[in-house]
This record gives structure tokens, C-alpha cells and sequence, in this order.
């Protein structure tokens, strides 16, 4: 039992349980957020969507989130905290956070599986966490400069009440990519026909100006963007009586961005975690090619890549390799590679539950589940 000098953390109540997801996320991007409190429940961390519901005793406004593989848990001195894969406190319990994801409905195969791995006290709805995870502040701000120049960084706030940050309707992502461009200390989005916009970024997304780069991060810290990166977008011209919103010393409208793909970078990483092996070995085989990357989807010959999971990915600027679990390269952007693996269609056995698990964007096709490389 705890005694009177007991240092506070010793006093913290205990997380029985903190269920945890290495699926690829489509979401991670910006779109699809949720908010709510930070609560501990019975030994379950909760979010509670709507706090001022939470007296009502016929509805229960939380869901269980289920964490990026990497995240963890600690007590600190007032409260238990959350951590991200490198180290850094991304939130703690009483915190009000908006968390990009996925919702999954129990009574769906991926939803089935987690619940298994459930205690009984710790029940669904359960939410896929992605990689941004943001505490939201009172003080934050919609237009942000940027130290040492005279560029300002453009974004929605965040609604304090409701469940998604405010928008536009939108219809889909954009079919051409506009390129990111930096012009008169103005960020500008500029599509092939020359039409250029002041991107207005989703809520908790910030700028970083690094020896001379401009970056565009999201609240999980992941690089979005940089200055000339080609950029598809879904959102829509902010409104102002259907005319938009000018913005006068950029010559342009404000555009509100509410999803991002980087054509250049990859959307996810995806793993197999060697759940799918052909029935034959006659399946198994190389393939030879350039690996590109189409609406944010890794492929080498229009076949869509599915990576073992010990590998891992490494960006610099618009360059990302491939690297092993020794930490060695085995495949980088727009160089020949021959991969061993197998291929697997959409209308095989295994293809209905990879379509499943990849990202929105990418369209059905083959795809090919690396084992190694040659």
C-alpha cells in the first residue's frame, strides 16, 4: 500500500492495458482527425470525445485508441504520459488531443483480431492511431511566421467543440499534382495550368526553415513537404460569399487543405510481417525494375511493394531508401533493383485482405511481397 512519502508518481493509477497496430495508415497526412480528453478508465486509456457528455449515464462518448507500433506509456510526476518512438512526451492524461487514423468496426476481420487481443475492461470502439498526435492548445494560431524572414505559414485552427477540425466540402484528391513553391516570401501551391494558391494547412501542421529548406510537418513531426515537392491536395477555395478569400501580398486565393499526398514520397510503408506465403513455390520468383512511387504508393513495375517487417525507410529531401534490418540500403528511388519475393493479384487468395489494408489512394493492382534482395 502507498504510504504518505511516497513519491507521487508511486501513487498514479496503472494502464492494464495499452494495445498497440503497425498497420499502414492512409491518414497520417492530415485528414480524418479526432479530439477529445485523455482519460485513464478502469486501467484503459480512453479518449473521451465530448467531455460534457460524460455525466450522462446512458451514453459513453469515449473510444479505445490503439497505438502506433513504438509509442509507450509512463507515469510522470502528475499524470501518466504517453511517448512516441523517439522519446518525446506527445501527451499526457487530462490533455484535450487531436489524433489522426482510422476507425475500425469491431465486426470486421481487422477489427475481430485486435478485439481478441483485449482485456474485458478494456472494450471498442477501438481507433487506429496514426502518427500525428497533438495536444491542442488555447493559444494556438492560425497564421504563423516563420523565424528570421518574412514568410508566413497559413492553417486551420482547430474547433474547440466537435470532432474534426473545420472544412470545406471536398470532393477527392486532386487528379494532377500542384508543386509547392516559394515566391515573393509567399508558400505557394502552383497546378499545371498556372494557377497558383496560398495553401491553408490543416490544423497542428507547422513550418521549418532549415539551411535555406522550407519543411511542412505535421503534428506528428513527419515531413509532409518541401519547396518543390509535387504536392496533390484535397480541399477546397475557402469561401468568402462563393468568391474565396484573396490573399492580397500573395496575389492569390486562400486555399484550405484538408488532405495532402506527396507524389514524390511514399504515402505508407507497407509491411507483410510474412503473413501472406504462396501455396507453391512455383510463386516465388524476382522481379527487376525502378522503384517510383504513384499517388504516395511504393511500386516497382506497377506492382505495389509490401516490404518484410524488419525494413525500414529513410527520406532526404525527395530521395528515400529502402534499408534492411542491419541498417543496410537495399533499394533507393529511381535506381534498378532485383527484388526475390512473390506476386500477388487482386483476385488471388490473399488480395481482397491486402486491398483492404492499402492506403485509400492506391488502386487495386498486383502486388509483389518482398523476402529479400539480390
Amino acid at each position: 500500500m502507498s504510504g504518505q512519502g511516497d513519491p507521487p508518481e508511486s501513487r498514479l493509477p496503472e494502464v492494464d492495458a495499452f494495445p498497440l497496430h503497425s498497420e499502414p495508415l492512409a491518414t497520417d497526412w492530415g485528414n480524418e482527425y479526432k479530439m477529445g480528453e485523455l482519460i485513464l478508465e478502469d486501467g484503459c486509456l480512453r479518449i473521451l470525445e465530448d467531455p460534457d457528455l460524460s455525466d450522462r449515464d446512458d451514453f459513453v462518448p469515449s473510444f479505445l485508441p490503439i497505438w502506433p507500433e513504438g509509442f509507450a506509456w509512463s507515469k510522470g510526476d502528475t499524470a501518466v504520459e504517453i511517448f512516441n518512438p523517439s522519446g518525446q512526451r506527445i501527451a499526457r492524461v487530462g490533455d484535450y488531443i487531436r489524433i489522426s487514423g482510422d476507425g475500425i468496426h469491431s465486426e470486421r476481420h481487422r477489427g475481430k483480431q485486435i478485439a481478441k487481443n483485449l482485456t474485458s475492461d478494456c472494450e471498442g470502439p477501438i481507433f487506429l492511431v496514426g502518427d500525428d498526435v497533438t495536444t491542442v492548445e488555447s493559444d494556438e494560431r492560425e497564421v504563423v511566421p516563420i523565424p528570421d524572414s518574412d514568410i508566413y505559414f497559413r492553417r486551420v485552427k482547430t474547433e474547440e467543440v466537435g470532432l474534426t477540425p473545420r472544412a470545406v466540402p471536398a470532393y477527392g484528391y486532386s487528379r494532377m499534382p500542384s508543386t509547392l513553391t516559394l515566391e515573393d516570401d509567399c508558400i505557394l501551391l502552383v497546378n499545371p495550368n498556372g494557377e497558383k494558391y496560398v495553401p491553408e494547412w490543416p490544423a497542428g501542421f507547422t513550418p521549418h526553415l532549415e539551411n535555406g529548406q522550407l519543411e511542412v510537418r505535421n503534428g506528428g513531426g513527419r515531413t509532409i513537404a518541401r519547396i518543390g515537392d509535387r504536392l496533390r491536395t484535397r480541399g477546397g477555395i475557402a469561401r468568402e460569399s462563393q468568391g474565396g478569400v484573396n490573399v492580397p501580398e500573395c496575389g492569390a486565393l486562400l486555399l484550405r487543405v484538408l488532405g495532402v499526398i506527396n507524389a514524390d514520397l511514399p504515402l505508407a510503408f507497407l509491411k507483410h510481417e510474412d503473413r501472406w506465403k504462396p501455396d507453391t513455390k512455383q510463386n516465388k520468383d524476382s522481379i527487376e525494375g525502378e522503384i517510383d512511387v504513384r499517388n504516395g504508393c511504393m511500386h516497382i513495375n506497377n506492382n505495389f511493394l509490401w516490404w518484410p517487417s524488419d525494413y525500414g525507410i529513410e527520406e532526404e529531401g525527395d530521395i528515400f531508401r529502402v534499408l534492411n534490418g542491419m541498417g543496410e540500403a537495399v533499394a533507393e528511388k529511381g535506381q534498378e533493383t532485383v527484388l526475390k519475393g512473390h506476386r500477388i493479384r487482386s483476385d488471388d487468395k490473399f488480395g481482397s485482405e491486402i486491398i483492404r489494408m492499402m492506403p485509400i489512394d492506391c488502386p487495386p493492382r498486383t502486388y509483389w511481397i518482398v523476402t529479400g534482395q539480390e
